[in-house]
């Protein structure tokens, strides 16, 4: 009878151990930033197969940026022993779908919107990290991102409010024209 007290005394110890308030782990994080990330990248191969010139060239663009944040993300995943999944979640699923059976100024129109509303997203997503996860080298990952991250979303929100995409040199933010 005593053994068993003591077991369930410290099984209910364990979420502490972590410290009061730190989350058990970061890979919720990785795998909702993952998803997004890489279901941004397919939309952009979308985009740049059915938009036109300037969605062509945000397209890619976007496609640049959210590959090289994926590869910046393996790094610190790998070092606080974490893994980043090869799956898509529901959301990145159904917006390809959506995209995928529009074409011409609709599809335009609603790439542009999907990816302002996606971009915010994003950065809302790594604001939590940044702010709550793990004090492990992800959370430092997120914050190192974020400046990037809300610059790309101001420049999207502002393209989406009908101004023409511009991209710009390697690693810069496309700029509205």
């Amino acid at each position: 009878m005593q053994m068993r007290w003591m077991v369930v005394g410290v099984a209910l110890l364990v979420p502490f151990a972590a410290g009061a308030g730190e989350p058990a782990s970061d890979q919720p994080f990785l795998d909702r930033a993952q998803s997004m990330q890489e279901g941004l990248v397919d939309v952009a191969a979308l985009a740049q197969a059915k938009g036109g010139e300037s969605v062509r060239m945000l397209g890619e663009h976007m496609q640049r940026e959210h590959r090289a944040a994926l590869t910046r993300l393996h790094a610190p995943a790998a070092r606080d022993d974490l893994t980043l999944p090869n799956v898509l979640q529901d959301p990145e699923v159904e917006l390809f779908k959506r995209l995928d059976s529009l074409g011409g100024r609709a599809f335009d129109e609603a790439y542009l919107s999907s990816l302002a509303e996606r971009e915010a997203d994003l950065v809302a997503l790594y604001t939590d990290e940044a702010r709550g996860g793990r004090p492990h080298d992800v959370r430092a990952y997120t914050a190192a991102e974020l400046p990037r991250m809300r610059a790309i979303a101001a420049n999207v929100r502002a393209m989406a409010a009908g101004r023409t995409p511009r991209p710009q040199g390697s690693g810069d933010p496309p700029a509205p024209m």
